[in-house]
């Protein structure tokens, strides 16, 4: 979601970590956009070179139709 805010996105970012605790949580300042990211589960994984990702629950087996 792209939002605009009035302030500082890093002290909104502490705000609502101290506020609403997520297991998984990130600020990122990079070329002038910040990213603010909050999630109970953990998604993509990094130890050194190698990445993990899990998929969140409730997300559909490959190859799966709704029904």
């Amino acid at each position: 979601m792209d939002v605009a805010i009035v302030g500082c996105p890093a002290v909104l970012y502490l705000d609502l970590i101290h506020r609403h605790p997520a297991a998984q949580a990130a600020y990122i300042c990079d070329e002038g956009r910040q990213i603010l990211s909050f999630s109970p589960g953990l998604f993509l994984g990094r130890e050194g070179a190698r990445l993990t990702s899990c998929p969140m629950k409730g997300t559909a087996l490959r190859g799966s139709r709704a029904r």
